[in-house]
């Protein structure tokens, strides 16, 4: 059976409570105001801690998605470059082939240009050349018989001619004294110059005053001038006319 001091247990147990007293009063609050205050900042720390956390990782999703949507238009503009540059390249080659084709096609004008101005003037030249030629020959291989018969002919074109053209022309304007000019590339003899004033007088239906003159250069035949009137039968005439002829129908594409 235990040996119980009543005193004492009752003296430990009042010091206990005493001691519990003075620990609640002046230590456990303390300590708790202050574990309670480091839980609290602990618990602020935390949630700010977290708060930051989550805005990094707010700032971080917004940063990737700025940094796909940079990425995603940075792929846009390329291509759209890529776009931009295949149109360019196109035009500019669709542009160098129509400078081209109008390059070849004013070549080819100018050089048929070129080319048909060239068988122009040669065909001028050649006809120039033919007339000359011909002049050349008929002065050097023509004889006597040659230029009387071109007179001859000349005269008979004379006798041919309407002659009341000519006198009603000489009548209206008003001429007393006809002057005529013979020019022949030969001379004239006497009967020939006689038949050449005899149809002049009846062509003119006036007094005339009739003059000769000859001219190696009309090769053969002759041209008779009566007031403003000229009447051609020479030979240079008439290779002059074939040759008018000839550009003429050179000029309208004829030849």
């Amino acid at each position: 059976m235990l040996d119980i001091n009543w005193g004492t247990l009752l003296l430990q147990i009042v010091n206990f409570l005493v001691m519990v007293f003075i620990l609640g009063r002046f230590f456990f609050k303390p300590v708790v105001r202050i574990l309670d205050e480091r839980s609290e900042k602990v618990a602020s720390a935390l949630d700010e801690a977290e708060r930051k956390q989550n805005e990094a990782e707010e700032m971080r999703t917004e940063y990737q998605e700025k940094l796909t949507e940079a990425q995603e238009q940075v792929i846009s503009m390329k291509q759209q470059a890529q776009e931009e540059l295949a149109r360019s390249k196109k035009k500019l080659l669709e542009e160098t082939r129509q400078e081209i084709t109008v390059m070849r096609d004013k070549a080819k004008s100018e050089l048929q240009e070129s080319r048909d101005q060239a068988i122009y003037q040669h065909r001028r030249d050649l006809g120039r050349l033919v007339m000359t030629l011909s002049t050349r020959l008929i002065r050097e291989f023509a004889g006597d018989e040659f230029q009387k018969a071109s007179l001859e002919g000349f005269i008979e074109r004379l006798y041919s001619m309407p002659a009341d053209q000519y006198d009603r022309t000489l009548e209206a304007s008003d001429i007393d004294l006809v002057k005529v000019q013979l020019v022949s590339a030969c001379g004239l003899d006497d009967d020939a110059k006689q038949r050449v004033e005899k149809r002049v007088r009846e062509m003119a239906s006036h007094p005339i005053e009739m003059r000769y003159k000859i001219d190696p250069s009309l090769v053969a035949g002759a041209t008779l001038r009566f007031g403003d009137m000229v009447i051609d039968g020479s030979l240079a005439g008439q290779l002059q006319s074939l040759n008018d002829r000839y550009i003429a129908d050179l000029e309208r594409g004829n030849v």
